[in-house]
């Protein structure tokens, strides 16, 4: 008796799947028979209208006569395309649904774990070219083309500090949103000024060694009164005053030199 109830209850939802499945197929089927008729232009309307239609069809040059007729192709034809693709999609979904309803637990898992496995997979195999490339770069190869590889342009604006921003880049990391504000630079005053402005001689000599006259003040040498070194340390404090010495003037005792030359 449990078995032929069972079976009677199988059986009536098999019915019902079927009986959904012939009801979204006719639906489907109304509105492609409704789009055929618009689209032919066999819709009942006033005899007013179909004179009109006639007048312009009778008018119309063989060129419009075909254009009007291809135009009516692609449309039943698109239409057609749609309608086939949605039954197919929502016939899908139904057997999808009724198979996934059916399985058991480990099944399941067994599913999902397979569907993990295959996107790991496709998300190695996507980055797989650009495996360790930039440690390999290839000046002649242009990155910005490949089909991983979509940065988009710099045409972003943020709000607060209106810095250029590429589309996907974090907010937040040229101002903290609005956080922090820097001040105004201002001219640099003189007798800097004068020597930046690249006008007077003097100025035009500062520019053109610029480079030479900062290298004058590099740390080649460096002498203490008291030097402690504890272990290993690339850098060292400083307290009181730091003197620049020209070397070939100002003898200081080879002991007190700090630093690397």
């Amino acid at each position: 008796m449990e078995v032929a109830v069972k079976l009677e209850t199988k059986t009536s939802k098999i019915k019902v799947r079927e009986l959904k499945i012939i009801s979204t197929l006719l639906a489907h089927l109304e509105k492609r028979l409704s789009l055929l008729r618009a689209a032919l232009g066999e819709e009942k309307g006033t005899e007013e209208a179909t004179r009109k239609r006639r007048a312009l069809r009778a008018s119309e040059s063989d060129e419009q006569r075909a254009l009007r007729l291809e135009n009516l192709r692609v449309h039943a034809t698109e239409t057609r395309s749609s309608d086939q693709r949605e039954v197919r999609l929502e016939t899908d979904r139904i057997r999808t649904n009724q198979i996934r309803s059916s399985e058991t637990t480990e099944l399941r898992e067994r599913r999902l774990q397979n569907v993990r496995i295959s996107t790991a997979r496709s998300r190695r195999t996507l980055h797989a070219d650009l495996n360790l490339s930039a440690f390999h770069y290839d000046s002649n190869n242009d990155y910005s083309l490949h089909q991983n590889v979509v940065i988009g342009k710099m045409d972003k604006i943020c709000m607060y500090c209106s810095e250029l921003k590429f589309k996907n880049e974090t907010r937040g990391m040229c101002c903290a949103s609005g956080k922090v504000k820097l001040p105004e630079l201002h001219s640099p005053p003189e007798p800097l000024s004068t020597f930046l402005s690249g006008v007077t001689r003097v100025s035009k000599h500062f520019l053109e060694n610029i480079r030479k006259y900062n290298s004058c003040f590099q740390m080649t040498s460096f002498g203490a009164t008291n030097i402690v070194r504890e272990n290993y340390m690339p850098t060292f404090r400083v307290q009181g005053q730091i003197y620049h010495h020209d070397g070939r003037r100002s003898q200081v005792p080879s002991n007190l030199f700090y630093g690397k030359q």
